[in-house]
């Protein structure tokens, strides 16, 4: 299977598990109109997607942009910006959505990045419950193609445990996604079953 094939599969298929369960969000990704397929391939292109692998499976995909004009607009300032991240349903309740983000976050603060952002469908309410459980703050609403959306932050200094003190320097990031991924077809992949923790300072760097 494709790199693109994959990240197609996987919100589709998130898709019709929101439509099963009569939940009007992401629908588009049942039959995606061409401005959305632009959006990842040029997602792709760009190198921005994450695809998760455990076991050689692809089980999930994320895709983290340094701006977002269009969902924060212009003058939004620098962060991660996190869009399309799915876990494959065989995999739920493992936590690898929460750890993803963690990952995600301990490499945008050894960045010097302080902001993890991402939004999330007004009428999602359990999604957004999920998102505020890992210490997402709401900040705003804005609206695209006619959807109603909740913008949320979460500093990259936090881990989905909770804050990490300016003392102990991410010391939040705990995720158990291995750090070292290789590059291909514009896609970063990202073994899903090693353990490793970046305390976001390069000499703390600890992987295994």
């Amino acid at each position: 299977m494709s790199d693109r094939s994959a990240v197609f599969g996987l919100l589709e298929s998130a898709a019709v598990w929101l439509r099963e369960r009569n939940i009007d969000y992401w629908q588009n990704w049942l039959e995606p109109p061409a401005h959305h397929v632009r959006w990842v391939d040029d997602g792709l292109a760009a190198g921005e997607f994450r695809v998760l692998e455990s076991d050689g499976q692809v089980i999930g995909c994320v895709r983290v942009q340094g701006s977002d004009p269009l969902f924060w607009g212009e003058d939004a300032g620098p962060a991660g910006y996190v869009h399309s991240l799915t876990v494959d349903r065989s995999c739920a309740g493992r936590g690898i959505g929460a750890r993803t983000l963690d990952m995600l976050g301990c490499e945008l603060a050894a960045a010097g990045i302080g902001l993890l952002r991402l939004d999330c469908g007004e009428s999602a309410t359990g999604l957004r419950r999920y998102y505020e459980s890992l210490g997402f703050r709401r900040v705003g609403t804005t609206a695209v193609d006619g959807e109603s959306l909740v913008l949320y932050e979460r500093s990259t200094w936090e881990g989905s445990g909770g804050a990490a003190g300016a003392g102990e320097a991410g010391s939040g990031c705990r995720a158990s996604i291995d750090r070292s991924m290789t590059q291909g077809h514009g896609v970063q992949y990202v073994k899903e079953n090693t353990t490793y923790c970046t305390l976001c300072h390069p000499s703390n760097r600890s992987t295994s």
